[in-house]
């Protein structure tokens, strides 16, 4: 085990999506588990962040360049941390400003690694190109899913060891009971284990389904049936708040917004930790986000996905839950699983499915061969140590 490494991690942090800087918190979780006294440097939007306290970790901004690579320089490297980055519904700049950061590290001899990502949508002949001739010189992939090592593979993708392990929340710190209680009670008081609580999260999509109209139906049928409260949760307070209140004000009963950010300077009132122990306290949840998915699994509430992007439903599948297409989903749906969920309520433990252990290990596995590429293990090697020969 190497000491003193140092590693920088470039992702799509700083943006105040809970998603996000979830999946940093539990990378710099894993390597500092897995390595002795490591150092980090975030590429970030925002140099507003809860973890600017952490005496290890140094946040620089994502597009000043010269801050980079006189960080690269020194780096033992660089992790291209998980999430969707590789993807170009969102523009072709964003696959070419992800990659240009990797191009960086390889022109400067550093050993590189893109780190449980999922791969895609790419439709631009431009954006298959380039991840193709980049990705080809990495060190180590590793991905979330299996669809994403097949987009790969079919990109041309092949002379660089890829491995499928899992999105890295699902090997995330949980917090003890006290430490939820504390925060529900003094953060988010109207939260009562007396009550059925079930959490919504929803985010802006393009749809020929008035999806917001059917959840909203949905959350005054369950408030009405079964006495529930409905927690509104946005993940990314910049798109989903102004959805959150769109189904707030579509609904007769009352619903509450938790906002996890502020709104005015996009500052962490909670912690990634905090919010999955606060969809930890909920009895159901239903969620386009995958995140919430993810902070449900990992809590064992029980929980449905709305699929708007094909990773949710690869979730979902994955982890043996619930999902609907969004351009299908309706209010009935919704009010058919919440029933399910109070029927159940108090008539079972809930157990971590084998499905989910599996998710976990792998989701750990990830740490485990970044901490290999840094001691300085072959990558073909890692696969077979492994045991993740292709």
């Amino acid at each position: 085990m190497k000491k003193n490494a140092k590693i920088i991690i470039s992702g799509y942090y700083g943006f105040g999506n809970v998603g996000d800087e979830a999946i940093l918190i539990s990378i710099l979780e894993r390597l500092e588990e897995e390595l002795e006294s490591p150092s980090f440097v975030i590429l970030s939007n925002s140099h507003k962040s809860f973890l600017s306290s952490k005496s290890n970790v140094k946040i620089i901004g994502r597009l000043s360049l010269f801050s980079i690579i006189k960080e690269l320089l020194s780096a033992d490297l660089l992790i291209s941390g998980g999430g969707g980055l590789l993807q170009d519904s969102t523009g072709f700049s964003t696959v070419a400003y992800y990659l240009g950061i990797i191009s960086l590290a390889l022109a400067l001899k550093k050993k590189t690694m893109i780190y449980a990502q999922g791969i895609g949508p790419v439709s631009c002949e431009k954006s298959k190109k380039l991840i193709k001739k980049v990705c080809d010189k990495v060190d180590f992939i590793s991905v979330r899913d299996s669809e994403s090592a097949a987009l790969l593979k079919r990109l041309g993708v092949t002379g660089v060891p890829i491995a499928v392990t899992a999105d890295p929340v699902l090997a995330m710190k949980r917090l003890d009971k006290e430490e939820i209680s504390s925060f529900i009670e003094r953060s988010v008081p109207s939260v009562k284990d007396g009550k059925f609580n079930v959490a919504i999260s929803v985010r802006p999509w393009k749809s020929k389904n008035d999806y917001i109209s059917e959840i909203a139906a949905a959350c005054d049928i369950i408030c009405d049936k079964f006495g529930a409260d409905i927690y509104l949760i946005p993940f990314q307070l910049t798109q989903d708040y102004a959805v959150c209140q769109a189904v707030s004000d579509k609904m007769k009963s009352k619903a509450s917004i938790i906002a996890p950010q502020n709104r005015d300077d996009g500052v962490f009132q909670y912690t990634p930790e905090e919010m999955a122990g606060l969809i930890g306290k909920m009895d159901a949840l239903i969620a386009m986000r995958l995140h919430a998915l993810i902070f449900a699994a990992s809590y064992d509430v029980v929980s449905a996905g709305i699929i708007y992007d094909p990773k949710v439903g690869a979730f979902a599948d994955s982890a043996g839950m619930l999902s609907w297409n969004l351009e299908e989903v309706s209010s009935g749906d919704l009010v058919a699983f919440v029933a399910d969920c109070m029927d159940r309520k108090g008539k079972e433990s809930p157990t971590v499915s084998s499905k989910l252990l599996t998710l976990k290990r792998k989701a750990e596995l990830t740490g485990k061969i970044a901490a290999d590429l840094v001691a300085g293990v072959q990558p073909h090697e890692i696969l077979k140590n492994r045991g993740l020969d292709q």
